[in-house]
């Protein structure tokens, strides 16, 4: 069943006016099961509004998002996007790319693609950052643009998809748990672009901090089917369900105790009947604790007794003591430090060999094979660095 949600914020779903995206009345139902897990949506999104979707695992959020951005077909209703929209969106999976190409290639490629489709029809290009302090800013120093995409771990490929979708210059922005492999400093990055955002913006995401910052207003989904409006931000939302939630668990309490109470009553009367101590052997084992009589009960009671006086021993146990380093681990610990030292030393000097044939832009070759070079020493760098943190902490350095 899903939640009952409170009504005191929660608005019902409107046409307001000029059309960016538009729903009315979607409906989705799963192919496989048969369920239908959006119903009768309506709602049409405005420039400027900021938006977070949330709701439990499985209610529709992502599908929500499909829908809303054109990507699946309702099972019924109308979706309609105006002829100057342009959808950016930011799924959790990153879109396949050629490893063969650069990083600052992939993105300047598909800002000028962008940027001349605006040209041709006789729209204004704003400011915006260029490709490269774009990417800068999202965590690439322009030394590793000049590397293969073949050369990324999965979190790099997560921002290069992320720069992918700025650069496109949406006016409809949906991100799909933004924040994930994100550090701190690109995640204030992006809340810095998205506040400058003057468009559509839809956001799902289970950082609270960030939602609080990007979302004024949510949509939520009980997972009844029906998205319902909800008029204040995310940790709002969150203080009203645990309100929720308290209060439906003091009624539970409040029903247990009403049960308890005649329970307990019947238990009595039980009892009473035999008032030497001797009913019979059910009655016995219920009221052990309260009678005191003779027999089995005794004998039950003196086994709890037993056992409890048992238990303090065993969380009373020692701690175990922390293990020590070992002559060979002492050994390598010694070592780690000037081998780190020295990749630092080597990294500094592939990273000014890189900068100097950036600026003069003359052998792309030997600033490709110096760019792969020091990637290579960089993931030695971080390698031994956390060997060095796991032995620093054994020889209790940290």
């Amino acid at each position: 069943m899903p939640p009952t949600l409170p009504q005191a914020k929660f608005r019902v779903l409107v046409w307001t006016g000029n059309k960016v995206v538009r729903c009315e009345r979607l409906a989705y139902t799963l192919p496989e099961s048969g369920r239908e897990l959006i119903r009768d949506f309506t709602y049409d999104f405005q420039p400027g509004a900021k938006l977070g979707i949330v709701g439990r695992n499985g209610a529709g959020k992502t599908t929500l998002l499909d829908l809303i951005a054109g990507l699946k077909s309702p099972t019924s209703g109308r979706w309609e996007m105006g002829e100057t929209s342009v959808v950016g969106y930011l799924t959790q999976s990153p879109p396949p790319i050629r490893d063969d190409l650069r990083i600052i290639d992939y993105i300047r490629e598909i800002a000028d693609n962008r940027k001349a489709k605006i040209v041709a029809a006789g729209g204004v290009l704003e400011q915006m950052d260029t490709p490269e302090v774009l990417l800068e800013k999202l965590g690439f120093p322009r030394p590793r643009q000049f590397q293969k995409v073949s050369s990324l771990s999965g979190g790099e490929r997560r921002r290069l998809h992320l720069a992918s979708v700025l650069v496109e210059r949406p006016n409809v922005l949906i991100l799909d748990e933004p924040t994930n492999d994100l550090d701190l400093s690109t995640v204030e990055v992006l809340e810095e672009q998205l506040r400058s955002f003057r468009g559509v913006l839809l956001t799902v995401s289970h950082d609270r901090a960030f939602m609080d910052n990007v979302a004024e207003r949510l949509l939520v989904l009980a997972g009844d089917g029906l998205v319902r409006l909800f008029d204040g931000n995310y940790t709002e939302y969150l203080e009203l369900m645990d309100e929720e939630e308290a209060a439906k668990a003091a009624e539970q309490r409040a029903a247990s105790g009403s049960a308890a109470s005649v329970s307990g009553a019947s238990v009595a009367s039980v009892s009473s009947v035999d008032s030497d101590g001797e009913a019979a052997e059910g009655a016995a084992a219920t009221t052990t604790e309260g009678r005191g009589g003779k027999g089995k009960g005794r004998k039950g009671k003196q086994q709890q007794q037993q056992q409890a006086a048992a238990e303090p021993k065993a969380e009373a146990a020692a701690p175990k003591k922390p293990r020590k380093m070992g002559y060979y681990e002492q050994q390598e610990y010694n070592k780690l430090t000037k081998e780190i030292d020295d990749l630092n030393a080597k990294r500094d000097k592939l990273n000014e060999l890189v900068m100097s044939l950036a600026q003069s832009g003359t052998d792309l070759a030997a600033l490709e094979k110096a760019s792969v070079e020091m990637g290579a020493v960089q993931d030695a760098i971080d390698a031994k660095s956390e060997r060095w943190l796991e032995l620093a902490e054994l020889a209790g350095d940290i």
